[in-house]
C-alpha cells in the first residue's frame, strides 16, 4: 500500500525541527515534520553553520563513500505553487550548485560560489499537488523555504542583502548576521572620496547608490530597500 501525505496552502519552512544535531555527517538522518505537516527527507548531510537559526547542511565531505552532495525532498503539498524563495550559501570553500525540482521536473540549477547568504526567488506557477526536491553537488546550507499557492498575485521580493562591495578591485568582508562590512584600502587611498561598486539582491535598491562618491572618514550606513519596501541597514567601515 502506498501512503501519500498531503499538506495545504502556502508556507514558510524554517527547518526548526531538523533532527540532526551533531557536526558529523550522516546518511541516516530521520525524516522530520515541518510546517503544515509536511515531511522532509535529507539523504546525506550534517549541521555545521547557520543562516537563520537551525539550518540543514546538504551534502558531506565525501569521506567513507558518503555522497558529496545532498538531496532534500518534501512530501506532497496541495493548492499548487505560485512563487518560491529560499536562502542559501556554500558551507565551506568548495563551490556548489543547487538543482531545483518541482514534481521531479527540474526548474533551474543555480551556482553557489559565496559563503555570503543569498536569496533565490522565482515565479513557478504549477497547479495541483506538488513536491519539492533540492539537489546539491557539494556541501550547501539552505533555509527559509517559502512559497505561495498557485494563482496568488506575484509576491514582491523581500530580499535586501549586499552581496558584493568593492573599492578599486578590493572586496569588503561582509558579516551578514551583524549587517556590517569592513575593508582595508592602500595607504594612498583618499578615504574622503571613494566610489564603491556594489551588488545587491535582485529587485532591490541601495542608497548611497553603487558608484556614488562617499566620504569614509567615519563608518557609513548603506540602506538596501527590497521590492516589498522593507529595508536593511548595513554599516560600512573602511580603513587604511
Amino acid at each position: 500500500m502506498i501512503s501519500i501525505q498531503l499538506s495545504f496552502g502556502q508556507g514558510l519552512e524554517k527547518f526548526d525541527a531538523y533532527p540532526h544535531s551533531g557536526t558529523s555527517y550522516s546518511t541516516s538522518i530521520p525524516d522530520w515534520a515541518g510546517v503544515n505537516g509536511i515531511t522532509w527527507s535529507l539523504n546525506a548531510g550534517g549541521r555545521n553553520g547557520t543562516i537563520d537559526g537551525v539550518t540543514p547542511l546538504l551534502g558531506t565531505n565525501g569521506n567513507g563513500g558518503k555522497p558529496k552532495g545532498g538531496i532534500l525532498t518534501s512530501t506532497a503539498i496541495s493548492n499548487g505553487i505560485g512563487n518560491l524563495s529560499f536562502k542559501y550559501r556554500k558551507a565551506f570553500s568548495s563551490n556548489t550548485s543547487i538543482a531545483i525540482f518541482i514534481n521531479d521536473v527540474e526548474i533551474e540549477t543555480i551556482s553557489v560560489t559565496s559563503q555570503t547568504v543569498n536569496t533565490y526567488t522565482k515565479e513557478i506557477n504549477v497547479e495541483g499537488d506538488f513536491t519539492f526536491k533540492f539537489e546539491t553537488t557539494e556541501r550547501t546550507l539552505m533555509d527559509d523555504v517559502e512559497w505561495t499557492p498557485y494563482g496568488d498575485s506575484p509576491t514582491q521580493s523581500s530580499a535586501k542583502a549586499i552581496t558584493s562591495f568593492t573599492v578599486d578591485g578590493k572586496s569588503a568582508t561582509i558579516d551578514e548576521s551583524a549587517h556590517t562590512l569592513s575593508l582595508t584600502v592602500p595607504a594612498s587611498a583618499n578615504l574622503a572620496s571613494l566610489s564603491p561598486t556594489i551588488e545587491i539582491s535582485a529587485k532591490a535598491s541601495i542608497l548611497p547608490a553603487s558608484g556614488s562618491t562617499v566620504d569614509f572618514t567615519n563608518p557609513v550606513t548603506y540602506t538596501v530597500t527590497a521590492e516589498d519596501g522593507s529595508t536593511q541597514a548595513y554599516e560600512v567601515t573602511i580603513d587604511k
